[in-house]
């Protein structure tokens, strides 16, 4: 008879404490450190002053790792959720009011408004030394002050990537991800012809 692996009791309770030990070190939360995007093409702001409203669902977004691991991408979401509102229109008002807020300065024309739709890795059970995927479904509207929505977009950017270690790769993905989603949002709403007719109303 071939020689093969013992799968007795011991062997399998060694198993399950040695997996038991490798998830107990497992960090519950990390934050993806991530570079903000800031090569997107030159071309002449809006003339509209808009606030950037940006929940806190949109400021603590965050991916779950197999591992159960959270890694947060709010803050780069929020930073380059600025940068692109700064590239697109002249003025741009930071809030961190909810959807259903009226507005409240008197000088702004509209309230663009991001929210992440959903921010998930698809994984291959087993099967690390394949490509594993990090996606971004990221929604921006522009609501005029009335709160009637003006615009609507659904963008979506995707990291992929072999698994090595998980953390790491997912955070690496979700930069991909990121950027990937920021130059659709920019490509679209720099074009909206939706947008250009809010600019000539003004």
């Amino acid at each position: 008879m071939k020689k093969g692996a013992s799968f007795t009791l011991p062997n399998l309770l060694l198993v399950s404490l040695l997996l038991i030990g490798l998830t107990s070190c497992v960090p519950a939360e990390i934050k993806a450190n991530i570079k903000p995007i800031d090569d997107y093409p030159k071309q002449e702001q809006l003339p509209l002053t808009i606030e950037l409203r940006m929940d806190e669902h949109f400021r603590s977004a965050y991916c779950r790792t197999p591992t159960g691991t959270r890694v947060i991408f709010g803050d780069a979401l929020v930073e380059d959720a600025e940068i692109l509102a700064r590239v697109v229109y002249r003025d741009v008002i930071i809030t961190t009011g909810a959807a259903s807020d009226k507005i409240a300065n008197p000088s702004v024309d509209a309230v663009l408004r991001p929210y992440v739709f959903s921010m998930k890795r698809t994984d291959r059970p087993g099967l690390w030394f394949f490509p594993q995927e990090t996606t971004l479904k990221l929604v921006w509207e522009l609501q005029d002050r009335n709160g009637e929505l003006i615009w609507r977009t659904v963008v979506t950017g995707v990291g992929r990537g072999l698994t090595r270690y998980i953390n790491a790769s997912v955070k690496t993905q979700g930069k991909t991800a990121i950027k990937e989603a920021f130059k659709l949002s920019f490509e679209e709403m720099a074009s909206a012809p939706e947008i250009r007719r809010l600019v000539n109303s003004e």
